[in-house]
This record gives C-alpha cells, structure tokens and sequence, in this order.
C-alpha cells in the first residue's frame, strides 16, 4: 500500500509542477530556448540547492527565473520517475505471472506425470484395438482402467491444463485492481505522442481516460483494438465477442511501456522519453534561419570552435580574477577571515584572500593548483 500511495504521490506532483510551468509559458518559450542547455542545468541546481533565504537575496527577476528553471527541470525528473514506476510495476506484473506458472508447474508436477501415463496408456490401447480390430473402449477398459475412471482422469487434467502456448496472461488477471491505483492517475496528468501506426494505442489511452472520468466500466466494441497483440487476443475478446475490461486495460499498459522503451511513443514534458526531433531545430525555425540568412551560434569548423571555447573559459576565469573580492558567499559569510595566518594568527590582507579563494576554486573544482595558477595573475603554485 505504502508503495502504491508512494507512486500516486510523485505522479500527484507532475501536475502541480507542470501547472505552475504553464503559468510561465511565455517565459519559458521566449527565453529558455536561447539559453545554453548547460546553463539551465547549472541555474536548476541552484534552484534546487538554495534554501528560502539565500533566494531572497537576488532580485526579484533572478529569483523567478531560477525557481521556474528549477520547476521545469523537476517535472522533467518527475515525469521521467513516473514512466520508469510505470515501467517497473509492469515487469514486476509479467515476472510475477512467470513465477506463478512455474510455482504451477512445481505443485502438479506429481498430478501431471500421473496425467501422461494415463495418456499414453489411452494411446497404447487405441493402437492395440486398431491393429487387432478390437472394440476401443472394451480395450481401453481393459488394458488401462474403467471409463468412469478415464473421464474423471480427463476432467482433472482440463483443470490443470495450461494454454497451449504456455503463456501466463490468465494468471494476472488478478492484479488488475493493484495497477488500478495508479494508472487512472498516469493516463491522466501525462500525455502521449507516437506516429501513426501507434495512433490506435494512443486512441485507446484517450477512451480510458473519459472512461475513468464518467466512471463507466464497459468497452464498447468499436473501441480501438489494432494495437493488441495476438497473445492477449483471446483472453480480450470474449467467446460472445464482448471486450474484457480487465485485459484490454492491461494489453494498453503492457503496449505503452513496450512503445516507450522502443522510443516508438514519447512522452511530452520528459527528458528521457521525449519526441526526438525535440533534440533538433525545428522546420520552422530552419526555415526561417536559411531565409534570413542567420549564421548558427557556433562555427562548423573544429578549430574555431575549441578556440572560441578556450577564449570564453580564459574570460570567465579572468573575470573571477578580478572580482574575486566580491563573491557572493564571501561577502554574506565573511568566511574568508576565518583562514588565519598560521605564524601572525592575523585574518587574510586583500592579495592574501585572492590566493585564498583561487586555492578553494582549484581544488573544489579539480582544476589543480598549477592550472589555476597559471590562470592567476601573480600566483604560483607554491604561493
């Protein structure tokens, strides 16, 4: 129970953050799409690592825009940790009814040799009666056991008969009730995308969503039925061709997690599973990029753009060089007095705290001393 009510939580989640996402859709759209992916990441960390007070020391629009970043970038985990407890709960259900057959198997082992050697007695019997032109049941009886005996025999062993492709489906039937807990609440606050040959599956998700919304319980036979293997066809469709409930829910789920782990079927607002052409520049905007005639952000030849890479690192350690004095969590802290001298037991002068922070970057960031004293002006690796 703890787990269900666990899974249900974190999908509960999705929809509030996806909620307060929506609420800044222009601000998302507008300028998260010129900002550098490794740029978002690092302003979702520190959304994610900054406490409320830290937060209120930025300005208002550096404050809001950290927290939507972070927000976007937790619903995109969420999402992510509620298709992969999907996921689980599915190879958790088909494990469980291969175990389940086996444990069949084990129990009946002794009822079902007993089985065979009633069968192959049956058979002896029918080939003796053939071969001498005997009367078949008189022989049967004879040779193997009474006939009231042979239909009980026979009636047993239709009891513990398995399907004849040995498949477990019917075993799991009764865990339907269990992915009830949560499925209701997946379909519902997820949407899916796929191609046109998934277009039936997705169709079936959007009746199973209206369907739980009126509370009806009945499929009705037009409903979409393509995307249904055929191992689950028999035990879908009834003798009378009504459609079970139970299995074509559970053929949707089992399909689903199959077409999300092929990346035949994406998930909108996931980092995992999203559309793949999500990855590349729209038609749209290339359209645009070749009629305007805009150059790309970056250059095509490798030369350029590991030199334009090492201009902009040399800048950005250039720029904490200089204002070294005015770091953020030295100026709240005061931290850096508290790095006394080990002779005078005096607090760190001005060139003293530029050494100083230049050491803790180095080794906090595994740049190494050396490396960071060349970036220094007037540091060495032994000052």
């Amino acid at each position: 129970m703890f787990q269900y009510c666990f899974n249900i939580l974190h999908v509960y989640w999705v929809i509030q953050i996806q909620a307060l996402v929506k609420t800044y859709t222009n601000f998302v759209t507008i300028f998260l799409g010129n900002i550098h992916h490794n740029r978002l990441i690092q302003l979702s960390r520190i959304g994610e690592r900054y406490e409320t007070q830290a937060l209120q020391r930025f300005d208002v629009s550096k404050r809001y825009a950290i927290l939507v970043i972070y927000l976007l970038d937790l619903s995109q985990e969420l999402i992510d940790f509620a298709i992969e407890i999907h996921d689980r709960q599915m190879m958790h259900l088909e494990s469980n009814g291969r175990r389940q057959q086996d444990e069949l198997q084990k129990q009946n082992g002794k009822a079902l040799n007993e089985k065979i050697i009633h069968f192959s007695g049956l058979v002896r019997a029918l080939l003796k009666a053939k071969s001498e032109g005997l009367d078949p049941y008189t022989t049967i009886e004879a040779a193997l056991m009474p006939w009231d005996k042979l239909i009980s025999s026979g009636q047993e062993a239709e009891k513990l008969a398995r399907p004849l492709d040995y498949d477990y489906i019917d075993l799991i039937k009764n865990k339907y009730s269990n992915l009830r807990k949560h499925t209701p609440t997946l379909f519902k606050c997820l949407e899916f995308r796929s191609t046109k040959s998934n277009e039936p599956l997705l169709r079936a998700i959007t009746l199973l969503n209206e369907f739980n919304d009126a509370k009806k319980r009945t499929i009705p036979n037009d409903a979409p039925v393509d995307f249904i293997p055929n191992r689950w066809n028999k035990y879908v469709f009834e003798k009378d061709g009504t459609i079970n409930r139970r299995y074509y829910e559970m053929a949707i789920l089992t399909e689903l997690k199959n077409n999300i782990r092929s990346g035949n079927i994406s998930v909108v607002g996931s980092r995992r599973h999203k559309d793949f052409d999500e990855y590349l520049v729209s038609k749209e905007e290339w359209a645009l990029i070749k009629q305007n005639g805009t150059k790309l952000a970056i250059s095509n030849n490798y030369e350029d753009y590991i030199q334009e890479r090492k201009d902009t690192l040399l800048k950005r350690i250039k720029w904490v060089n200089e204002n070294v004095q005015t770091l953020e969590v030295a100026s709240w802290t005061k931290f850096d007095g508290q790095f006394t001298h080990a002779s005078t037991g005096k607090s760190p002068n001005d060139d003293e705290k530029d050494i100083i922070m230049a050491t803790l970057i180095a080794m906090g960031t595994n740049i190494g001393l050396s490396k960071m004293a060349d970036s220094t002006d007037g540091s060495t690796s032994s000052k």
